[in-house]
């Protein structure tokens, strides 16, 4: 028969090694918790993009509907003349651009400026000396030129989709 074995480790070093692991384990059972809450805060910020994106289409749309409706009467005066369609479009498309670009400058100003806040704070905190802040100067290079590019894209589809829907020339 086998006899049982003796733990190497005194009552005490056992009862440490029982509090040590079931803090271990409270601390696995944070981290699962914050990955699932990581995910959902994933799901979440797509879900307030596609929301973002979908509202700025449509006040870029609805302003270059507006944009229309008040120049109906000059577009009439073109079309008669003998204006092409393209000439006629153009200044809605150039419009959303402008606009597009205009929101994405905010955008980016702002952004800025609740990064800047927010890192001082981190700086400040004692509690957070393990977080690395990086300068936004070093990434708003890269920043900007995504925002332009989004606000150029979500500006010429707003007035592209408007024309065509409102402007029938």
């Amino acid at each position: 028969m086998s006899q049982p074995v003796h733990s190497v480790l005194s009552p005490h070093r056992q009862r440490m090694a029982l509090i040590i692991a079931s803090i271990v384990a409270q601390f696995a059972l944070y981290v699962v918790v914050l990955v699932q809450f990581t995910q959902y805060f994933v799901y979440f910020y797509w879900i307030c993009v596609g929301v973002s994106l979908a509202v700025s289409l449509f006040i870029i749309a609805n302003t270059i509907k507006l944009a229309t409706f008040y120049r109906r009467e000059e577009i009439a005066i073109m079309k008669m003349c003998g204006a092409t369609n393209g000439f006629i479009r153009w200044p809605f498309v150039v419009e959303g651009m402008i606009l597009g670009l205009t929101g994405a400058l905010v955008a980016f100003f702002i952004q800025w400026g609740l990064y800047e806040a927010v890192s001082r704070l981190i700086l400040q905190t004692n509690g957070l000396s393990l977080i690395t802040v990086l300068s936004y100067a070093s990434m708003a290079g890269n920043i900007v030129l995504v925002f332009c590019g989004v606000g150029l894209v979500i500006g010429v589809g707003g007035s592209v989709v408007a024309i065509r829907k409102f402007l029938q020339v």
